[in-house]
C-alpha cells in the first residue's frame, strides 16, 4: 500500500477535500509572554516533520520536530518579540530563541568588536528584524505539491546603508526536507561589509553520548586555547556538565559541484539531519559546543567568513564586502534521516573524508 504522501495529485484530490488536509498551514501569534503578538507559521510536509517559522523574527525558524521527536533546541527564553532585543555588547543573548535556524549578520557576525570606531555586538541584528511581503502558498507542479514561504526583511538605516535580504523558504510534501534560500542585494550607494552565520541549534535527544558528526572539510581549527587543546574530542558530545567550558571548531569546507554538507547523527535514536549548502558562498563551518547541564546543545553554522568579529576580520583581510547594487545567493537544505539504512546512506558520503 502506498502512503498518502506518494499519490499522485488526481488519486491524492480524490482522496483528500484539500491540500491543507494532508500538507496545513497553521499561522498563528504568541498570545502572552515577551513573544505575544510574534506572527509564526507551522509548517507539516506530510511525514512527520513540522517546522515554525517566524516572520517578525527574520523569518528564522523555530521548532523542528520530527514524529514528536524535537530535534531543534530551544532555550528557556524561549520566543520573545523584536521590540524586547538589543544588539549591543553581549544583549543578543538575551532574546536568544536558538530554533533550528537563528541568523547572524549582516554587517556583523562572530563576538563583539570595535571597528573603525563604531561598537558592534555580538552577531549583529538581523536576526531581530521583522519580515514584510510575506507570503505563504502551497503550488502543484505536475504530481509534486510545494509548500513555499517568502518574505523580505530590510536592513537598513537612515543616511547609511540599505541592505535587503530576500528569504524563500520551502519544501515538498511527502520530503524529509526543508530548503532556505536567501538572496542579499546591497541596495545603498557604497559597499557595505556583509557578515552572514546561519546559526543551526539541536539538542537532546538527538545531541547526546551517542551522536556522532561527519563534515566534508579539508581542515578544522579550534578557536580557543581551549577547544585547540580538545581538538581530538570535537565529535564527542558527552552527558551534561555542570559549568561545561563552551568550544568551537571550525571548519574549511570542500568545495563538489557548488555544494558542501555536514552529517549529525544518532543511530541508537534512529534520526540524523544533514545540512547541504552552497560551498562557493559559505565556505566555512563552526561546530559550536554548549554541553553544560541545563543549557546542552550544539550548533552547526555556514558562515561566509571567520567567527572573529568584524575588526579582526578586516585587520586580517577576510571581511566579505557587497559592492552597491551587487547581489549575492545563499542556501542551505536540511535533510532529516530516519532508521539505520538512511543514516548509513547519509554518512557514507563521507567514506576517506578528513573530518
Amino acid at each position: 500500500m502506498r502512503m498518502w504522501y506518494e499519490l499522485d495529485r488526481k488519486e491524492f484530490l480524490q482522496y483528500m477535500s484539500s491540500e491543507n488536509h494532508a500538507a496545513p498551514f497553521k499561522k498563528y501569534r504568541f498570545s502572552e509572554g515577551r513573544g505575544k503578538g510574534t506572527e509564526a507559521v507551522e509548517v507539516h510536509t506530510g511525514t512527520g516533520l513540522s517546522y515554525t517559522v517566524l516572520p517578525d523574527r527574520c523569518c528564522d525558524i523555530a521548532e523542528m520536530i520530527y514524529k514528536g521527536v524535537p530535534l531543534s533546541w530551544i532555550s528557556n527564553a524561549g520566543v520573545a518579540a523584536p521590540a524586547y532585543c538589543n544588539s549591543a555588547d553581549m544583549h543578543w543573548r538575551d532574546t536568544f530563541t536558538g530554533g533550528l535556524l537563528t541568523t547572524c549578520g549582516l554587517h556583523t557576525a562572530g563576538p563583539p568588536s570595535c571597528d573603525e570606531g563604531i561598537e558592534y555586538g555580538l552577531h549583529g541584528s538581523i536576526g531581530h528584524t521583522p519580515g514584510e511581503e510575506i507570503c505563504t502558498w502551497g503550488e502543484w507542479k505536475e504530481d509534486t505539491y510545494y509548500i513555499h514561504i517568502r518574505g523580505k526583511i530590510r536592513y537598513a538605516f537612515p543616511l547609511a546603508d540599505h541592505i535587503l535580504l530576500e528569504r524563500h523558504i520551502w519544501s515538498i510534501f511527502g520530503k524529509n526536507e526543508i530548503h532556505i534560500e536567501d538572496r542579499i542585494t546591497n541596495l545603498g550607494a557604497d559597499p557595505s561589509p556583509l557578515m552572514l552565520i546561519y546559526h543551526m541549534n539541536f539538542g537532546y535527544p538527538l545531541v547526546g553520548p551517542d551522536a556522532r558528526f561527519c563534515a566534508d572539510a579539508q581542515s578544522v581549527e579550534g578557536t580557543s586555547p581551549l577547544a585547540k587543546q580538545t581538538i581530538e574530542q570535537a565529535y564527542v558530545f558527552d552527558v551534561p556538565e555542570a559549568g561545561y567550558k563552551e568550544r568551537a571548531y571550525t571548519h574549511c569546507m570542500n568545495n563538489r559541484n557548488g555544494e558542501t554538507r555536514a552529517t549529525l547523527y544518532n543511530l541508537k535514536l534512529g534520526l540524523g539531519i544533514t545540512l547541504q549548502f552552497s560551498a562557493a558562498s559559505l565556505p566555512r563551518l563552526s561546530l559550536w559546543k554548549h554541553l553544560c547541564s541545563g543549557n546542552y546543545l550544539v550548533t552547526l553554522e555556514p558562515m561566509n567568513c571567520p567567527p572573529i568579529g568584524r575588526e579582526k576580520n578586516r585587520k586580517q583581510g577576510t571581511l566579505p564586502v557587497l559592492k552597491a547594487g551587487e547581489s549575492c545567493n545563499f542556501s542551505v537544505t536540511v535533510t532529516v534521516h530516519e532508521g539505520e539504512e538512511e543514516i548509513c546512506e547519509a554518512i557514507r558520503f563521507y567514506e576517506g573524508k578528513i573530518a
